[in-house]
């Protein structure tokens, strides 16, 4: 029996054509933020899980997952970026998903590490094009003109540092609002695929919560 993929957040709702093989892939060949992939997991690290939509997803060595080529830049966590040529292994750098090469770690996850990954291959089209997140959700983008500036009132919630109480501080905004009887949506603008932030906004009251991943970004540092 084919084993079952298990697919992160970043391409939940991804299927495939073909897989190119990492045999059949260029040596030289640049990977891109949004890439899609199929990884063998090899050993578990910081992340035992990955979050798919609705939960958490339990992985062990021997699992085939689907994630998403990214960078982050996790002053808690990882620092990590997308390889440029094909590598031993491969790094998940977070929880949603999205797949990386470290360049350096927290210390206090230094001694477990990240959960290391093989590349199985490329999610393709029937075409052999490989998909790619962004360029597949960039119809859903629309460029803001300022027509509606005047009914809109922006409130930014900003922070020097990873952990620095942005996100509570915006969903508990929220939630001040609407027991005022005033409708609110939490946008997210940076960081990495993850539900949690916005998760917590709409249940604190914001009629609508979304993030970078609604337009296929797996991450925002560099992409």
């Amino acid at each position: 029996m084919e084993k079952r993929i298990k697919k992160g957040m970043t391409c939940a709702s991804v299927t495939f054509d073909q897989l190119i093989s990492q045999e059949n892939l260029a040596q030289n060949k640049p990977f891109k933020a949004g890439d899609v992939a199929i990884f063998e997991v090899l050993e578990i690290g910081k992340h035992a899980q990955i979050q798919s939509i609705g939960r958490n997803l339990t992985i062990t060595p021997g699992d085939r997952i689907m994630g998403v080529f990214g960078a982050r830049y996790a002053t808690s966590q990882f620092e990590g970026y997308v390889p440029q040529t094909l590598q031993e292994e491969y790094h998940l750098l977070g929880g949603g998903g999205v797949v990386g090469i470290v360049a350096s770690t927290h210390s206090k996850y230094e001694e477990e590490g990240p959960t290391r990954l093989k590349l199985i291959g490329m999610a393709a089209r029937i075409n052999g094009k490989v998909i790619n997140t962004i360029e597949e959700n960039a119809f859903k983008l629309r460029r803001f003109d300022g027509s509606s500036v005047s009914k809109t009132k922006v409130i930014l919630s900003l922070g020097s540092a990873m952990d620095s109480g942005k996100t509570t501080t915006a969903a508990y905004l929220c939630h001040g609002l609407a027991n005022k009887g005033i409708k609110s949506a939490y946008i997210k603008l940076t960081g990495t695929a993850y539900p949690k932030d916005k998760n917590l906004a709409y249940d604190l009251g914001a009629c609508v919560a979304v993030d970078f991943t609604k337009y296929g970004y797996p991450s925002t540092y560099l992409s």
